[in-house]
């Protein structure tokens, strides 16, 4: 096993582990779901969403890049599968910069 395999061996392992410890044992309060419930229909109701959080401590300025790339690419597969739905993205990132991006 190469050493990228191994890393996205522990990777996977480590977003199974947190996910299922999210759903499992962190509960929002009923309002803050709520609150979130209401944001997702009026936002993003009838759209394929592509989530993108981009730490900018974490990268390399031409890293960032890669992301875009990457999701442009899923836009474009998706769009040519769903025919004439919309994309929407979700961005949450720790620089303004990124959005401008």
């Amino acid at each position: 096993m190469t050493d990228n395999q191994k890393i996205e061996k522990l990777l996977t392992i480590g977003f199974e582990f947190a996910g299922h410890v999210l759903n499992n044992y962190f509960h929002l309060k009923p309002y803050l779901a709520q609150k979130i419930d209401s944001f997702i229909r009026n936002k993003f109701s009838s759209h394929f969403i592509i989530g993108l959080q981009i730490r900018n401590q974490f990268l390399k300025e031409n890293d960032t890049g890669l992301f875009i790339k990457c999701a442009r690419r899923i836009e474009a597969e998706k769009l040519s599968v769903l025919g004439n739905s919309t994309v929407k993205w979700f961005i949450s990132t720790d620089s303004s910069s990124m959005l401008k991006l």
